[in-house]
């Protein structure tokens, strides 16, 4: 409610429930009325992103997914927060994106296919991948039995645990 002084004034106002809005202009003389039917759509539920970890074997890959959907929802997979990976559309129940072997962090985001806006689901998958150790025993020996021989091997990569 409120008075527009002047020409092509523009109104804004913010809808937070479906409703009819009423505009009445006059100009002191003639009273002239209009509405319009606003309808506000609830955005995607938030639910929480799921998987992820760290491996030294990327040719499994880890498991991404979301604990929950909405049907018709359409749930987006990014990566390192730009990269599209997979779209799927919701059923109504827990979404397995699948197993991904590259490293970064895995979001997820919501839309409902009539509405442009997106929303950001809960939390992040984290995959790491790290270099598979190496491990050298050294070269063959023959030894004499009750004789000794220094045996010479070395490690790298790995995690140390």
């Amino acid at each position: 409610a409120g008075t527009v002084l002047g020409e092509n004034q523009n109104l804004s106002y913010t809808v937070l429930s479906s409703q009819y809005l009423y505009a009445t202009l006059t100009d002191g003389d003639a009273l002239v009325s209009d509405s319009v039917y606003v309808e506000a759509l609830a955005l995607p539920e938030i639910f929480e992103v799921t998987g992820g970890g760290s491996t030294c074997n990327n040719n499994i890959g880890i498991t991404i997914g979301l604990s929950q959907s909405e049907t018709g929802v359409i749930y987006t997979l990014y990566r390192n927060y730009s990269q599209a990976v997979i779209t799927i559309i919701g059923q109504g129940d827990a979404v397995d994106f699948g197993n991904f072997s590259q490293a970064g962090v895995y979001t997820v985001m919501a839309r409902k296919e009539i509405l442009p806006c997106e929303t950001q689901m809960q939390g992040s998958a984290v995959i790491q991948i790290f270099t598979p150790p190496l491990v050298v025993a050294g070269p063959d020996q023959t030894i004499a039995h009750g004789n000794s021989a220094l045996l010479e091997s070395s490690v790298s990569n790995g995690s140390g645990t």
